[in-house]
C-alpha cells in the first residue's frame, strides 16, 4: 500500500462526509484496503480536521482507524522502512538539490523534539519533527506531531533530505534499533493512529513548536 502501480494494493474511498473531528470542522472518509488481487484486507476510517490557529497558522489533524476486513482473522504490520504518515514538502524546503529535476537553490533545515538537526533527523525517535526554509522571500515551515497514544510512541521518523517526512512506528530494524517484530491486531479490533500537521510562518523557535505539540497532546 506504500507504492502505486501493478502488483500493489489499493486504498479506495467508499464514502465521504463532512463532520466534526476532535471539535474541529472536518471530513470523514471510509476506505477499503484491497490486496493486489482485489481481495479486501482491511477497513479504514480517516477523520481529518482543519483548524485556523490564532496566529494565522493552519493545522490538519489526522486520525486513522484500521481493522481487518470481514472474514479476515486480523492485521499484521511487518517491520519496514516505509510508512506510515507521510508528507511531501515544497521543493525549497529540501536540504538536497536535484538539478536533474529542476530542484535547486534549496533552503531547507530540519529539527526534531530532541534537538537533532538537518539530515541527522533520519531514523531518530521524536515527539515531533519540523522543516523550514525560504519560499518566495518568506520564512515558512511545517511540523508533524506524533500523539502519545500512538503505537510505539515516540515514533521513528523516515525523514529525508529530498523532501519526504514520514512518521513510522514500524521502522525499528531499518533505523538501527532492536527489531520489534510484527505488530498484530487480532480479529475486528481497531488500531488507531493520530497525527497533526501544522503549517506556519517563521522557524520552529518563533512558532514555539514544543508548546504547540504539548497543547495538542494534552500535556500542558
Amino acid at each position: 500500500f506504500w507504492l502505486e502501480g501493478e502488483g500493489m494494493g489499493k486504498i479506495e474511498v467508499t464514502n465521504a462526509e463532512t463532520g466534526a473531528v476532535h471539535n474541529l470542522p472536518g471530513v470523514i472518509l471510509n476506505t477499503d484496503w484491497n490486496a493486489p488481487d482485489g481481495k479486501p484486507v482491511a477497513k479504514g476510517v480517516y477523520k481529518i480536521g482543519f483548524e485556523l490557529m490564532k496566529d494565522g497558522s493552519r493545522a490538519i489533524d489526522w486520525t486513522v482507524e484500521l481493522q481487518a476486513a470481514p472474514g479476515e482473522t486480523g492485521l499484521i504490520f511487518g517491520e519496514t522502512k516505509e510508512g506510515t504518515m507521510a508528507l511531501r514538502m515544497h521543493p525549497k524546503l529540501r536540504m538536497d538539490e536535484d538539478r536533474g529535476r529542476g530542484v535547486k537553490d534549496v533552503t531547507g533545515k530540519a529539527v526534531n523534539s530532541d534537538g537533532t538537526r538537518d539530515k541527522n533527523v533520519w531514523g531518530k525517535r521524536a515527539h515531533w519533527i519540523a522543516y523550514w526554509g525560504e519560499i518566495e522571500g518568506k520564512k515558512l515551515g511545517f511540523a508533524m506531531f506524533d500523539h502519545p497514544a500512538n503505537p510505539s510512541f515516540p515514533t521513528w521518523w523516515h525523514a529525508r533530505a529530498y523532501g519526504l517526512a514520514t512518521a513510522n512506528p514500524f521502522g525499528a530494524k531499518d533505523f538501527g534499533d532492536k527489531p520489534t517484530g510484527a505488530f498484530v491486531v487480532p480479529g475486528q479490533t481497531k488500531i488507531t493512529f493520530r497525527y497533526r500537521i501544522v503549517l506556519h510562518e517563521g522557524d520552529p523557535v518563533r512558532f514555539d513548536i514544543q508548546r504547540a505539540w504539548s497543547d495538542w497532546a494534552g500535556l500542558d
